[in-house]
């Protein structure tokens, strides 16, 4: 391949893993906001139909009763106002569509590699069809890009190391590259920018 497909190739590769990254996150983030709405709502139900004595045996007045279920449909209502308001689970779609678009090209990427050198035609139409897909994708906020960037190149060299080291557990591998790093002792390497 060319240098400057190669270079599209890996910036692709690291779009990838950092869109796929936020899309996880997001996702779980609001997995996590829906089930505390559920948890507390099911909660809410649950005392709500509760006589205002049942919870005198511990310790609860009927008083201090009702101020949690004020309490807990308050929670709620907040919850569900923030649920919108953050809209988590869009911003992940978002991210998870650009991901695919990615993987699509990532492959592309791949397939002309395979047989060798790229021809010029070819490396135009990677060429187009890669900026064409950069101008699509949803930005990596800037506070994020570091980390996201450190999290790609981690992933790519324990995938390396998983390669050379078939049998050792993976939570090895992963100690063994945190300690690598903190120790300074990469080594350098072109493509994993």
């Amino acid at each position: 391949m060319t240098k400057d497909v190669n270079r599209q190739a890996r910036v692709v590769d690291q779009m990838l893993s950092m869109h796929s990254a936020l899309r996880d996150r997001y996702a779980r983030r609001a997995r996590f906001l829906t089930l505390a709405i559920l948890g507390c709502s099911v909660v809410l139900c649950t005392i709500t139909f509760l006589p205002d004595n049942a919870l005198e045996p511990l310790g609860v007045s009927a008083a201090a009763n009702r101020f949690i279920i004020g309490g807990f449909a308050s929670l709620v209502l907040f919850l569900s106002i923030v649920e919108l308001f953050v809209r988590w689970q869009t911003i992940s779609a978002h991210y998870g569509e650009a991901a695919e678009k990615l993987a699509k090209l990532k492959f592309q990427y791949r397939a002309a590699s395979s047989g060798g050198e790229v021809d010029a035609e070819k490396c135009d139409l990677l060429k187009r069809e890669y900026e064409e897909c950069m101008e699509k994708l949803p930005p990596i906020p800037d506070k994020l890009f570091p980390s996201l960037k450190s999290y790609h190149i981690r992933k790519v060299r324990l995938s390396r190391m998983i390669d050379s080291n078939p049998g050792c557990p993976v939570w090895f591998l992963r100690l063994r590259l945190l300690i690598k790093g903190i120790l300074g002792k990469q080594e350098k390497e072109g493509t994993d920018q």
